[in-house]
C-alpha cells in the first residue's frame, strides 16, 4: 500500500477497502481485450476547420512501430499550444504594453539556458492535478513529457515518461517515483521554481536529457477551458463505471458542506450514447482509471475523444471571440519560462507544422521490441511501503535517447539507478493484483555526493518523508 502523510489515514482506509475485481479480470484477460480494442478502433478524422487538425493514430498501427505511441498527457500539450496560439492571435490585435502585461502573468523564469532559436531544443511539459488535495506549489506531476522541437527539419517528438518511473532524485538522495520529484523540490522553501529545477535535474542525471524550457499546466485550467467553450459533445461507446473515482471536486462546488474531503471516493457512472459534458465532467471522463476493462487503453481512447471534440471547438473565430475569457481561464494554471518572442515563434511553428508527423513515444512497458521499462512491485524498507513502479530499462533506452535527442554517448547516458552502493534487491512473493516482478529495497544511507554547482535548488533534508501519490 502507498504511504501518505498522517492526515491521509481516511484516504488510506478507503483505498484498502476499494474492490478491484475489474483490474484482476483485466490482468487475466489482457491480450483478448487489447485485440478486441484494436479491431474495433477506427482512425479519427477531423472534418471541421480548427486550430489543430490531424488524424489520431489507431492502436492497430501502433503495434507495427518500434516504439509505443501513446496519447497520455495530450490534453496538457493541447492546453499549452492553445496558449501559444492565443498569443499569436492576440499579436494581431494587441500590440505593445497591454499584451506584455497579460503575458507577464504566465511567466515564471527558472534557470533559462542559452537561446533556443535556430536549432533543435528540449521543452519540458508538466501536468499536475492541482485540486484540493494539494497546496500549491506542493503538487505531483502526473504528466511528464519532453518535447523535442526541431525547427530545422520541421519535426516534433513527444517523449512521455510514466509518472510511476522509479528514478534517482538528486538533492533528495534516494529513489522515488518520477511524479514526486517536483513535490520534493518544493519542500524546503515552498518554491515553485525549485520543483521545476529538481525535475529538470532528475531528467538530466537519470536520462541524460538537458531541458531548455518548460511549461507547467494545472488540470483545473483544462476544465475551465472547456466550460468557456460551452462544453463538448462526445459519444460514449459503452458505460463508464468507476467505483473508486476521487471525489475531490465537491469542496470547490459546495465549500460549506461538512462532507467535503479531498480524499473521498465516489461512484462515477456515465451511460452509453451521445453526451454533452461540462469541463468537470470531461475531466472525470479522461481521468477515470477504472472506468472500463481495457484500463489505460480505454482511458487513452476517451482522451482522444475529448481532444477531438475540443479541437472542433477551437476554430479561429471561437478563439478570437473568447480570447479574454480563455486567457483568464489559464491564469494560475499555466506557467512557463518562454518569453514573449519565443512564445510567438512557437505559435507560428505550431501553425505550420504537419501534425501527422508528430511522434509520440512512451518510456514504459510495451510489447515485443517496445519495452523501455519493466512493471514491478517493490517494497521500500525506508518508508515501509509497497509500491507498483516502472523500472526504466537503460539498455533499451539509450539508443532511442541518442537518436531523439542527438546525445553524445560518451558524455550523456541513461543511468537510472540508486547511487547508494549498499542497496540490495531481492524477490517478493508474487502479487495477484499487481505486476508479478518484484524487488526489495533496503534502507538508504545519507548520500555524500554534492549538488550540481550550476543548480539553484536549495538542498533538501536527507531522505524526506515519502510524498503523497495522487490518483
Amino acid at each position: 500500500m502507498k504511504q501518505y502523510p498522517s492526515d491521509h489515514t481516511q484516504f488510506d482506509s478507503q483505498l484498502q477497502q476499494t474492490p478491484r475485481p475489474h483490474i484482476q479480470a483485466f490482468s487475466r484477460q489482457t491480450q483478448p481485450h487489447i485485440q478486441a480494442f484494436s479491431r474495433q478502433t477506427q482512425p479519427h478524422q477531423f472534418k471541421h476547420p480548427s486550430v489543430f487538425n490531424f488524424e489520431l493514430t489507431p492502436p492497430q498501427k501502433q503495434a507495427s512501430r518500434r516504439y509505443k505511441k501513446n496519447h497520455i498527457g495530450s490534453y496538457v500539450f493541447l492546453t499549452f499550444f492553445l496558449l501559444a496560439i492565443l498569443i499569436s492571435v492576440a499579436g494581431y490585435f494587441q500590440l505593445g504594453n497591454p499584451l506584455q502585461a497579460q503575458l507577464a502573468k504566465f511567466l515564471r523564469p527558472v534557470n533559462k539556458a542559452a537561446s533556443i532559436e535556430g536549432h533543435a531544443w528540449n521543452f519540458l511539459l508538466l501536468g499536475s492535478d492541482n485540486d484540493a488535495k494539494y497546496t500549491f506549489p506542493q503538487v505531483l506531476t502526473q504528466v511528464v513529457i519532453v518535447v523535442r522541437v526541431d525547427p530545422i527539419h520541421n519535426h516534433v517528438t513527444m517523449l512521455s515518461l510514466p509518472r510511476d518511473s522509479w528514478v534517482w532524485v538528486p538533492e533528495a538522495n534516494g529513489m522515488y517515483k518520477l511524479d514526486q520529484a517536483f513535490y520534493l523540490g518544493t519542500q524546503h522553501a515552498n518554491r515553485f521554481e525549485d520543483g521545476v529545477l529538481l525535475t529538470e535535474k532528475t531528467l538530466a542525471e537519470d536520462y541524460g536529457i538537458k531541458i531548455d524550457r518548460y511549461a507547467w499546466i494545472g488540470l483545473d485550467g483544462f476544465a475551465k477551458l472547456i466550460n468557456t467553450m460551452g462544453g463538448i459533445d462526445i459519444e460514449a461507446h459503452h458505460p463508464i463505471v468507476d467505483d473508486a473515482y476521487p471525489d475531490d471536486t465537491r469542496q470547490q462546488a459546495d465549500p460549506d458542506k461538512a462532507y467535503n474531503n479531498a480524499y473521498n471516493y465516489t461512484r462515477l457512472y456515465l451511460p452509453p450514447g451521445p453526451q454533452h459534458l461540462s469541463g468537470a465532467e470531461a475531466l472525470k471522463y479522461v481521468r477515470s482509471r477504472h472506468g472500463d476493462l481495457v484500463g489505460d487503453f480505454g482511458r487513452n481512447q476517451r482522451q482522444q475523444q475529448v481532444l477531438e471534440a475540443l479541437r472542433q471547438k477551437l476554430t479561429l473565430t471561437n478563439v478570437i471571440t473568447h480570447f479574454a475569457s480563455l486567457l483568464n481561464d489559464m491564469q494560475g494554471d499555466t506557467y512557463t519560462d518562454l518569453d514573449t518572442g519565443e512564445l510567438l515563434n512557437l505559435a507560428n511553428f505550431a501553425r505550420t507544422l504537419d501534425t501527422h508527423t508528430i511522434e509520440h513515444i512512451t518510456l514504459g512497458p510495451g510489447q515485443n521490441e517496445q519495452d523501455y521499462g519493466t512493471a514491478q512491485e517493490i517494497y521500500d524498507a525506508t518508508t515501509d511501503t509497497t509500491q507498483a513502479v516502472i523500472l526504466p530499462e537503460c539498455a533499451a533506452l539509450q539508443p532511442l535517447l541518442n537518436h531523439v535527442f542527438a546525445l553524445d554517448a560518451s558524455t550523456h547516458s541513461c543511468n537510472v539507478q540508486d547511487r547508494n552502493s549498499d542497496t540490495e534487491y531481492t524477490p517478493l512473493p508474487t502479487s495477484t493484483s499487481e505486476p508479478d516482478a518484484t524487488s526489495t529495497i533496503t534502507p538508504l544511507p545519507t548520500s555524500t555526493s554534492e549538488p550540481d554547482a550550476t543548480s539553484t535548488i536549495t538542498p533538501l533534508p536527507t531522505q524526506p518523508s515519502q510524498p503523497p501519490d495522487g490518483p
